[in-house]
């Protein structure tokens, strides 16, 4: 058994519930602040396929809509720059929309680059197709 292996399979759900009750870290994302309860993901910061552990400080609680936004872009923009520099899928819904709307941009016309910009525009087409077109 691999080493990710064995630590995917020692990260139960007995150590999501103690990381909570241990660290007083509530069932609050920690990314948009939606009170989910049991819909909350504990999430390996550092994966544990790149070398992250099932450590304390290598987790954090995200909602179920924000750890799978961020598994959509992951490999796009580093994670602790995804938790403090991008908006939340709603907040960038509502911009898309607005810039639509007033600009008339369309934003499955842009050509996608590796900086913020490219990155959100990433993001919404991505999100696009998971929800048939539909934002």
């Amino acid at each position: 058994m691999s080493r990710t292996e064995k630590l995917r399979k020692e990260f139960s759900s007995s150590v999501r519930r103690n990381f909570i009750k241990d660290t007083n870290k509530s069932t609050i994302c920690h990314k948009c602040g939606s009170h989910e309860g049991k819909s909350i993901n504990i999430h390996h910061v550092i994966p544990l396929a790149d070398g992250g552990t099932n450590d304390y400080n290598n987790l954090i609680p995200l909602c179920n809509h924000c750890h799978r936004d961020w598994h959509t872009i992951e490999g796009l923009i580093d994670f602790e720059k995804w938790m403090w520099y991008v908006p939340r899928y709603e907040d960038i819904v509502r911009m898309v929309k607005f810039i639509e709307h007033e600009e008339g941009v369309d934003f499955r016309n842009i050509k996608v680059g590796k900086n913020t910009i490219g990155t959100y525009i990433f993001v919404i087409n991505k999100l696009r197709l998971e929800n048939n077109n539909a934002l």
